[in-house]
């Protein structure tokens, strides 16, 4: 797939679909190992704790994005016409296999007698709400698409969205002087407008920005530097050295994030770095496996455990992920991709 001076087009990036997939592993670990914790009645988390840091997949998830989305959509900016097959695909992304997915655990909420409309609602429609939407996971999608709608409003006028991004940036830095307390008074809303988290897209897309513009050195080094500070900012963390969702930690994990995607694409495209065909497989896994793997870990544990096989923590935990990526690979299968080619079908 390589293109003609020696680029390749964004969604062809096999090693960036490794990422991909490793970051969905590391969320469903993280979330896995309290599960199994829990299930077996564990003093330890299973492998010691390593995977508290799991959280951080998603912070690599919102650097690729905006990675992803300049790179694939950087011609469409103030190209105005281009908006409605932006939105289009952008919709067609998300919403089918959330939906999907969301049917299993609202059937969840029904029989348990805890359905609210209300919730139900924002949920579907990824509204900002208190404190987690009913398919908890899903409120990374909130930010993704306030992410969506200010780049959706680039390709309608670039000054404008910059003129945005620019005044939020200023807010943001002046936030912790402002007195204002970003957990209490504030709206649900603004408190997702103001999220650090939101920084992320930014890196992503300079990222994106700095691969097409520069010659990037050593880009292979790079990439196993980023990697490196990746694990050391998750060793911190691991250890309470920062609170995870505070300014630092996104910060840290979001530099590394960038780093590594510089160096693995700048490295791709020179044909410095290979790739089987199971990189697809491993991007193609990734979002269904964020979505689901909370109901699959949960459900497979119980099973494991009525069986008698659940064995260490370590062992129970890694057979529930497994079951969760089979789960999430027959989700792609017969629900993701015919979905995409029948949206694409529609549009094209």
């Amino acid at each position: 797939s390589m293109k003609s001076g020696g680029s390749l087009e964004a969604n062809k990036f096999l090693s960036v679909q490794v990422a991909r997939g490793v970051a969905a592993l590391l969320v469903a670990f993280y979330h896995g190992q309290h599960v199994v914790k829990q299930a077996l009645g564990l003093e330890r988390l299973p492998f010691g704790g390593f995977f508290e840091f799991g959280h951080a997949g998603v912070e690599f998830f919102f650097v690729l994005s905006g990675f992803i989305i300049f790179y694939v959509h950087r011609t469409d900016l103030n190209a105005p016409r281009k908006l409605p097959e932006f939105v289009w695909k952008r919709a067609g992304r998300i919403y089918p296999v959330f939906w999907f997915v969301m049917i299993l655990y609202v059937s969840k909420s029904v029989i348990g007698g805890e359905f609210e409309w209300g919730h139900f609602l924002k949920t579907i429609f990824l509204l900002p709400q208190p404190p987690y939407p009913l398919l908890i996971q899903s409120w990374t999608l909130v930010h993704e698409q306030l992410f969506y709608l200010v780049f959706a409003l680039a390709i309608v006028n670039v000054k404008l969205s910059c003129l945005l991004v620019s005044c939020w940036l200023v807010a943001f830095a002046f936030m912790p002087f402002s007195g204002l307390d970003a957990g209490g008074a504030m709206s649900d809303f603004v408190r997702t407008v103001w999220s650090g988290y939101n920084f992320l897209f930014i890196i992503g897309i300079f990222v994106a920005w700095f691969t097409r513009r520069a010659h990037v050195p050593v880009p292979r080094v790079l990439a196993v530097v980023g990697m490196l500070s990746f694990l050391a900012t998750g060793m911190a963390d691991n250890q309470k050295g920062f609170e995870a969702n505070v300014a630092t930690g996104i910060l840290l994990y979001g530099l590394s994030s960038g780093l590594v995607l510089l160096g693995l694409v700048a490295a791709e495209a020179r044909g410095l770095l290979r790739m089987g065909r199971w990189a697809n497989w491993m991007g193609d896994l990734s979002y269904p496996l964020y979505l689901i793997h909370g109901a699959v870990i949960s459900v497979t544990s119980i099973v494991f455990l009525k069986l008698g096989l659940s064995g260490s923590g370590a062992l129970l935990l890694v057979a529930c992920v497994a079951c969760a990526c089979v789960v999430a690979h027959f989700v792609n299968r017969f629900v993701e991709r015919p979905v995409a080619r029948f949206l694409r079908r529609t549009w094209g």
